[in-house]
């Protein structure tokens, strides 16, 4: 009895959207981010994107830029307008200054360029939920 009462009252799992159309990525961050306990949802392009995050609430979303369909920019800003408390990471090739200042412009809590260290997303992940919690990664290799 007092097993299945912990579980009905556990806490859920952090939530988690990553919105990243290049598959290998999408694929390692959201195996590495749900080993490290948090509930992971994908979404490949822009537009499947925008409906998740217009349509669910997230602890916490991972937007590339540069995606088919709704463009990351434009995901960030109708973010803003419904859901200003939740932070985005942006996490995108663009590297130039203009393009990091734009996306932090437009709302971005953080900006990180790929390739990026898998720790160095765990790590801003664990600060934007505010919790230090979270099990190291299971997965160990250097870089996305």
């Amino acid at each position: 009895m007092d097993i299945e009462r912990s579980a009905v009252f556990a806490p859920p799992h952090p939530k988690v959207l990553l919105v990243e159309d290049e598959a290998r990525i999408a694929q390692f961050v959201a195996k590495g981010l749900g080993a490290s306990g948090l509930d992971v949802t994908v979404a490949e392009d822009g537009d499947v994107g925008a409906f998740l995050a217009a349509t669910e609430p997230y602890d916490l979303v991972l937007l590339d830029l540069g995606l088919p369909g709704t463009p990351g920019l434009e995901i960030l800003r109708l973010m803003r307008q419904d859901r200003p408390d939740t932070p985005v990471v942006l996490l995108t090739a663009a590297d130039e200054p203009m393009a990091r200042r734009a996306g932090l412009a437009a709302g971005a809590t953080l900006y990180l360029t790929k390739p990026f260290v898998f720790e160095e997303l765990c790590a801003m992940v664990r600060q934007l939920l505010g919790t230090e919690e979270l099990p190291p990664p299971a997965l160990r290799p250097g870089s996305a």
